[in-house]
C-alpha cells in the first residue's frame, strides 16, 4: 500500500509532468528512477511510453535499465527526459548534464527538480545527510541557477521554473503512517503562507526545451 505522503508528493510531480504538454505516445526517460520506478505508472497513465535508468532499478521490470549515469549515458531512444530529485546525488553532475544535453532531440523537453538550498527544508536534509545517510545523498554542489545556465548555453530554453513543497522528503517517507497526513497538512499551510514564493519551497523545478 502506497503511503499517504508518497502519494501526495508523487501527485505534485505528476501535475508538473502534465504541464510539459508532451505529445501522446512520446517516450519519457526517467534518469535516476530509483528502485521502485515510482513515476512509471503515472507517466504511462498520461499516454506516454516510459523507460527508467538507475544503478539499482526494480528487478523484473522490462521498462527499466541498469546503468551508472556517472559513467556515461546509455544508448537508448527517447523523446523527453525527467530527473526527479536525483541530479544532486550524481558524483559527476555536470558530466551527466553535458551528455544529456547532447542526446535530447530538437523540441525535446527536460524536467528537473533539485533541493532548494535557500529553504529551511534544505538545512534539515543536510543534517539528515550527515547523521543518517552519512554524506551520501548530496554528491555535488549544483544549484537551479547553475543548471539552468548550463542548459541554456547548450541551446535549451527555460520554459518554467517554480517550487514544489514537500516536507523534507526523508522525514515524510520514514514517518509512521498515522503521522504522514500531518506533514501533508503542514505543507498545505506552508504553501498558503509562502504564497507561491519559489525560494521558500522544498524543491526547485525547471522545465526546459531544446530549441
Amino acid at each position: 500500500m502506497v503511503k499517504a505522503f508518497s502519494a501526495y508528493y508523487e501527485e505534485q510531480i505528476l501535475q508538473l509532468i502534465q504541464k510539459m504538454r508532451l505529445p501522446k505516445g512520446d517516450r519519457v526517460l526517467d534518469a535516476g528512477c530509483g528502485s521502485r520506478a515510482r513515476f512509471q505508472s503515472a507517466i504511462e497513465s498520461l499516454g506516454y511510453s516510459y523507460v527508467g535508468v538507475d544503478r539499482e532499478p526494480p528487478q523484473g521490470n522490462k521498462s527499466t535499465l541498469r546503468f551508472d549515469l556517472n559513467q556515461g549515458f546509455p544508448t537508448i531512444d527517447f523523446d523527453h527526459l525527467i530527473c526527479i530529485n536525483s541530479l544532486q546525488t550524481f558524483e559527476k553532475g555536470e558530466d551527466f548534464m553535458e551528455r544529456a544535453a547532447k542526446v535530447v532531440k530538437k523540441g525535446g523537453k527536460v524536467f528537473l527538480t533539485l533541493p532548494n538550498r535557500k529553504s529551511f527544508h534544505y538545512h534539515v536534509w543536510r543534517w539528515m545527510d550527515r547523521y543518517v545517510y552519512h554524506d551520501y545523498s548530496f554528491m555535488n554542489p549544483l544549484t537551479e541557477r547553475s543548471v539552468a545556465a548550463f542548459f541554456e548555453k547548450q541551446g535549451f530554453r527555460l520554459l518554467e521554473e517554480g517550487g514544489v513543497m514537500a516536507f523534507p522528503n526523508q522525514v515524510g517517507l520514514i514517518s509512521p503512517s498515522f503521522l504522514q497526513p500531518l506533514w501533508i497538512r503542514a505543507d498545505h499551510w506552508l504553501d498558503r503562507l509562502f504564497k507561491r514564493k519559489a525560494d521558500r519551497y522544498s524543491y526547485t523545478y525547471l522545465i526546459l526545451m531544446r530549441e
